[in-house]
């Protein structure tokens, strides 16, 4: 297939010595970075801590995205749209959950999902984070410090200070028995 290229991702990418041409290197975080995800600015928009898999979708789907963009089907010179259109990807992907993304019905949904999507093939080969090269997970709201106090909040309510949002906040701290996390600006 003289349209394979092997995708090497995150701290794979970095500690790579040896390449091949045809591999493709890409990294979201650190010295390296070549793939720009502000995971930050979904945080913002979601108004809560994501969780671990969700970090790792956003990042393979990020690294799917930049190697689509990397590997050329042929230039204008496919005319072709036969064996010279398709592209063959090797994923070389580290995640924070790698028991999700090792499971065969999840990586075989995933594969022909975008298959199907780009009339490309994909194979992908998960595998965990080394401790230290794992980027931080950023965090929007700290709920630790409050799960400390024995108050993790059960619902989050906006909060604007007039009446209406004080008797939303009584009924559901004191008719529902939840503690509540408001939400202002």
């Amino acid at each position: 297939m003289h349209n394979a290229r092997h995708i090497y991702c995150g701290p794979l990418a970095v500690s790579r010595k040896h390449f091949d041409k045809a591999d493709v290197c890409l990294n979201t975080f650190g010295n390296k970075q070549n793939v720009n995800l502000k995971i930050a600015d979904i945080h913002q928009r979601l108004g809560a801590n994501m969780r671990d898999e969700l970090f790792d979708l956003l990042e393979i789907a990020a690294y799917v995205f930049a190697a689509d963009q990397a590997c050329s089907r042929g230039g204008q010179g496919v005319r072709d749209y036969g064996q010279g259109w398709h592209r063959t990807f090797h994923f070389h992907i580290p995640v924070r959950i790698p028991d999700l993304w090792q499971k065969q019905n999840l990586v075989d949904e995933l594969t022909n999902t975008l298959s199907f999507l780009t009339d490309d093939n994909y194979t992908f080969e998960f595998s965990n984070y080394a401790a230290k090269a794992q980027p931080s997970t950023p965090t929007y709201f700290d709920f630790a410090s409050a799960s400390a106090l024995g108050a993790q909040p059960l619902s989050v309510i906006p909060f604007s200070g007039g009446l209406d949002s004080l008797t939303g906040t009584i009924e559901e701290v004191l008719g529902a028995q939840r503690s509540v996390a408001l939400v202002s600006h």
